[in-house]
């Protein structure tokens, strides 16, 4: 999705021309707004400066605007929300399957509802817990921020095996996604942990996650190495970080 001052037709035409050859899909967006509106919203004062004769060529003032006759869809600026806009921009892409049905769901953020905190304290402190890294902690922010929705949590070796080979998340719709987000424990913490229905995620002596209903399964370093980074040398920094990292489990719930 891009944004350009394109106040004349033919400039559009040549996008779209250019799109075309190359078998890709176009759509024209057609912000439309009035004059006066976008007088209004200049925060900068340009319409002001344009008006005073100190800016010249300045569309809509002494440069013309020609409409757009045919775009595929119109967001009237000054009657709707700019989340309304944005909502209509994604129901258009995905009418067009350019984007999946999910990406209009709400983001997942895992965090602890505010009147449940002291309650979450409470229970995560009578948990096991195991000792995180700071890439690890970096995962669990990603997980409870929303940004890998609709991740509910670490990967599920279903998941996993899916982000692995195909680069996407199948479950819900086709939702692109190319890095593994997985959690290995060791050996020790595997044995230690298998039955716990819950345990926690420590940081530096902190508790900052509780994982519940956690699934290990094993970790093939090497295939995982050759279809995320290409390579299996053990000289390749990534490669060598995991080769000290076995299993994984899921559902981190930020508290």
């Amino acid at each position: 999705i891009t944004s350009f001052i394109s106040p004349f037709s033919k400039d559009r035409e040549n996008a779209r021309k250019i799109h075309e050859t190359a078998g890709l899909p176009f759509f024209e967006v057609f912000v439309d707004a009035p004059l006066n509106i976008c007088e209004s919203r200049d925060v900068k004062g340009l319409y002001k400066k344009a008006r005073a004769g100190e800016i010249k060529g300045f569309t809509g003032i002494d440069s013309e605007y020609e409409k757009p006759e045919m775009p595929e869809l119109v967001l009237k600026t000054n009657v709707s929300s700019v989340s309304d806009c944005i909502q209509q921009i994604v129901e258009l892409l995905q009418e067009q399957s350019i984007v999946p049905p999910s990406a209009i769901k709400d983001v997942l953020e895992l965090f602890v509802s505010e009147n449940k905190v002291e309650q979450s304290w409470a229970e995560a402190n009578k948990l096991p817990s195991v000792k995180i890294t700071k890439l690890d902690l970096q995962w669990v922010q990603v997980l409870s921020e929303g940004w890998a929705t609709p991740l509910k949590g670490f990967m599920r070796e279903k998941e996993y095996l899916q982000v692995l080979h195909f680069g996407i998340l199948l479950d819900d719709g086709v939702i692109n996604l190319s890095i593994p987000i997985v959690l290995p424990v060791s050996s020790e913490d595997k044995k230690r942990l298998e039955g716990c229905n819950a345990f926690t995620l420590e940081y530096n002596g902190r508790r900052v996650a509780v994982l519940k209903n956690p699934e290990f399964f094993e970790h093939r370093k090497e295939e995982r190495c050759a279809r995320v980074w290409g390579t299996t040398c053990a000289k390749h920094p990534h490669v060598k970080v995991s080769e000290h990292r076995i299993c994984s489990f899921i559902f981190a719930v930020v508290i």
